[in-house]
């Protein structure tokens, strides 16, 4: 029986924004991709503008 359990989903902030449906996580990824920046390097600009601590 599992009735009463709880969970909860912690995922890192580069796997937030790579799975984001976010319209302004999408947009500011594809801001920086406009830029030049590949996927991995523009989530990681992402994060450090955010200031987002993993």
């Amino acid at each position: 029986n599992v009735s009463g359990v709880i969970g909860r989903l912690m995922i890192d902030p580069f796997t937030l924004l790579l799975t984001s449906t976010n319209a302004r996580d999408y947009q500011a990824i594809e801001d920086h991709m406009a830029k030049g920046m590949n996927v991995s390097e523009a989530i990681n600009h992402v994060i450090k503008e955010r200031e987002i601590i993993p």
